[in-house]
């Protein structure tokens, strides 16, 4: 990665040549990855990127590029080329506004620890040591990802924006030689809060439970997520009930709807950069300042995240939530979700008849203006009957809202994780759902 000090004082110098206003992002990553397949190691490599891309502004008209060649005289020819490419590029309708405060923004989040707990070598007597409890009628595969990201952002008008950090992430599937199978994923920024044995543990336990799994009928049932489940709704509400393009196309199930009551009482959803298990980015893909979002309060539709346009369009305050001038809108990358008081084992003691889900697979919008959604289950589905788990269930299907899943949500768990998304992390509880709908079994 690039010196943070040499970085600003290049950049500075490439900019003072730009003859219109321009926005100059760095993005670099440095990603150690250990993969494994058939309960072996098959690869141990480190790669690193860093790419700098221009965006120049004038009037309608945006012109970008991106190179990775990081150098005073290919930087400069790199902007040069970005502004000549302003004459043959037709107008948008949209005139971006320029960044202008606060000058400075930087959080830096990295912890050298990780760098040396998990270093390449580290990585791999980890992984050796935790796969040797899988028996041999199983098999795992996963990997173990040490993450190094920094962004800067700086423009004509003399902004600069800077964000370093590091997390350690873990993901295995343990699969039976009958198909059985259990998953285990964690990404955090300290060492003391990951044990690889124990993921891996979990993963194997749920791929012995799942073995001899039965066919049950489609119907409605009370089923219990874990936050790898729960991830798969917030991540479309995100992004199709609370983004604000798809409220300014009129395609969100929440178009129209502050100040109203929308899901369950016990509903509390933020937009916070400044979790710990985030992503950290106190600023956006344009450079404005990141607002800390009251999304939901007691199922009450409170704030809602906007970009530079469409604020302008929709005559609201912008609150830093670009993804970039594409013209995506603004989206909550930061989800937190409140916890509540129960666990997962109070959940199942208290389930007459429900399933058990380990996550979903396949998941997709069948109709966003009612936030309908489809997916199937995956990695572990479990029969509970009177407060117990039965036995192991084949996958099934599900076709059900998000309204309608956060408008019967019986119990949520105190116990918060964080769960990998598109961008960082949300963090998020256990939940327990009444009446879901099952449209569909496997074979």
């Amino acid at each position: 990665m690039l010196n943070k000090d040499f970085a600003y004082r290049l950049f500075e110098k490439v900019l003072s040549k730009a003859k219109y206003h321009t926005v100059l992002t760095l993005t670099s990553q440095e990603e150690g990855l250990t993969r494994f397949a058939n309960s072996e190691i098959h690869q141990n490599v480190v790669k690193s990127d860093d790419a700098v891309s221009f965006t120049i502004l004038n009037g309608k008209k945006v012109s970008t590029i991106t190179t990775n060649v990081i150098d005073e005289d290919s930087l400069i020819e790199a902007l040069h080329a970005a502004e000549e490419k302003l004459e043959f590029l037709p107008e948008g309708d949209f005139e971006y506004p320029e960044v202008n405060t606060p000058e400075n923004i930087e959080n830096d989040t990295y912890n050298p620890q990780l760098d040396e707990d998990f270093s390449i070598e580290n990585r791999a007597d980890i992984i050796k040591d935790a796969l040797a409890m899988i028996h041999e009628d199983f098999t795992a595969a996963g990997s173990l990802t040490l993450d190094k990201t920094c962004m800067m952002i700086m423009n004509t008008n003399g902004i600069k924006r800077y964000a370093r950090t590091n997390s350690i992430t873990y993901n295995i599937v343990v699969t039976h030689k009958d198909n059985a199978s259990g998953f285990a994923e964690l990404c955090v920024n300290d060492s003391s809060e990951i044990n690889i044995k124990a993921l891996t543990e979990k993963a194997y336990k749920t791929a012995q439970d799942g073995i001899d799994a039965i066919t049950i009928e489609p119907g409605h049932y009370d089923i219990i997520m874990p936050p790898h489940a729960v991830i798969d709704f917030l991540f479309y509400m995100g992004y199709l009930g609370l983004g604000s393009k798809a409220i300014l196309d009129g395609i969100s199930f929440l178009k129209d709807k502050v100040g109203e009551k929308v899901f369950g009482d016990n509903i509390s959803i933020s937009d916070d950069w400044t979790n710990k298990y985030v992503s950290s980015l106190p600023f956006d893909f344009e450079g404005f300042e990141r607002s800390k979002l009251n999304i939901i309060e007691n199922g009450i539709l409170k704030e809602l995240p906007y970009d530079s346009k469409c604020a302008a369009l929709m005559n609201k305050e912008n609150t830093g939530h670009s993804v970039g001038y594409e013209g995506q809108g603004g989206f909550p990358l930061n989800i937190v979700m409140a916890g509540g008081d129960s666990s997962i084992d109070e959940m199942i003691k208290s389930t007459k008849r429900g399933l058990l889900v380990t996550r979903f697979n396949y998941t997709n919008i069948v109709n966003p203006i009612e936030g309908l959604m489809t997916g199937l289950t995956r990695d572990g589905l479990f029969l509970i009957e009177d407060g117990k788990i039965k036995c192991p269930v084949k996958n099934m299907r599900f076709t059900d809202s998000i309204p309608n899943v956060f408008n019967n949500i019986e119990a949520i768990t105190t116990e918060t994780l964080p769960v990998k998304s598109y961008f960082g992390n949300f963090v998020l509880p256990g939940i327990k759902v009444n009446n879901f709908h099952i449209t569909g079994k496997t074979s």
